[in-house]
């Protein structure tokens, strides 16, 4: 208890992570936004290489390698964002 001019007082400190949350929250969004168009990125590639198979386009081998490559260049992509970059993306929007 602390007085001031005479009257006493009782000071509660109030902590707030409710910016931290807030963050959390737009950082899981992003990262499910970019979940589902990964998802999405890899049907459309799993459709495109039937398709090239059963056409007769492109042999399996072939088709098995473009997809590979295709692949791995949407997993360096995705795994290239860092999480503080999202943020600083995130905080000059606002």
């Amino acid at each position: 208890m602390e007085a001031i001019d005479g009257k006493p007082y009782r000071f509660v400190l109030v902590h707030t992570n409710s910016l931290r949350e807030q963050k959390t929250k737009t950082l899981q969004k992003r990262w499910e936004k970019e979940k589902r168009e990964l998802e999405k990125e890899a049907k459309r590639i799993g459709k495109t290489f039937m398709a090239e198979i059963q056409n007769g386009s492109k042999t399996p081998q072939v088709a098995i390698s473009e997809i590979a490559q295709q692949a791995q260049t949407l997993l360096d992509n995705a795994l290239k964002k860092k999480p503080e970059e999202l943020i600083k993306t995130e905080e000059s929007a606002e």
